[in-house]
């Protein structure tokens, strides 16, 4: 190096991806249950839909039937990310310190520390996600790794409610309204389950072939209202926060831009 030339750290630029995605968890899944078992439990109770009858002031009530219930059993992974500190580490300046130095060895160790379980935090959080996501696709989630056997742990979600399009039937292809479809799965969930959607996310290439239907132009409010989910605290820029579309009544709609 060049003692004579003048040498200044400006910056450290940091990639965007160093914040770990949550806007699946936290949209989709704000609850969490915490146990010191091994084991975790789900406990799934039967849908009770039935309507009272009517009978007679002098007729007896009539017994109803009692909602069935079972409790499945699950053993989860681990998750353990492991990072070493190298010897030659602490020795070297780090990114963002001025040249030659100014932090003793002991000090880089500790920013060091903190540093690479700050990454691991991260990497757990990262693992949610992708978990949300996977059971927000197909109902189901498949846990499997090099010292874990592959176990598949199913939420019972009707098979109605899992859309593989095919073939003709495919966005993009001729005679098919992407609007159409997700007014139709949006009746469907109502249909089996009682719940009404409130928030629809979709990828980016997704979005440009629904966008692209002619039906929604004059559908779509593409203001951002005050109980929108934006109103979380979620930030345009961070990979894995959400990209607010528009509005179709009080369904809010959403493109996810993380991988």
């Amino acid at each position: 190096m060049d003692i004579y030339t003048t040498a200044a750290m400006l910056a450290v630029l940091e990639s965007l991806r160093k914040e770990a995605p949550r806007f699946l968890l936290d949209v989709f899944f704000p609850r969490a249950t915490f146990s010191d078992d091994a084991e975790i439990k789900f406990d799934v109770e039967a849908d009770d839909v039935e309507v009272a009858p009517f009978v007679l002031p002098t007729s007896a009530g009539r017994i109803g039937s009692d909602t069935g219930d079972e409790t499945k059993t699950f053993k989860p992974a681990y998750v353990k990310p492991l990072h070493d500190i190298k010897p030659d580490e602490p020795i070297r300046r780090r990114a963002g310190e001025a040249i030659g130095g100014t932090m003793s060895a002991g000090q880089r160790e500790q920013v060091i520390l903190g540093t690479k379980l700050d990454r691991q935090m991260r990497m757990v959080l990262r693992r949610k996600e992708v978990m949300a996501s996977e059971v927000l696709r197909t109902g189901r989630v498949v846990v499997t790794g090099p010292d874990y056997p592959e176990v598949t742990v199913d939420f019972q979600r009707a098979d109605a409610l899992t859309k593989a399009l095919l073939t003709t039937a495919r966005w993009g292809e001729s005679d098919v309204s992407p609007y159409d479809d997700v007014q139709t799965w949006i009746d469907l969930v109502a249909a089996q389950c009682g719940a009404a959607v409130d928030v629809v996310v979709m990828d980016g290439k997704a979005w440009a072939l629904f966008e692209a239907d002619a039906k929604l132009e004059k559908r779509m409010d593409r203001t951002l209202g005050q109980n929108a989910a934006l109103q979380l605290g979620f930030q345009a820029g961070v990979p894995g926060s959400p990209v607010f579309k528009g509005r179709v009544g009080m369904t809010e709609f959403y493109t996810y831009n993380d991988t």
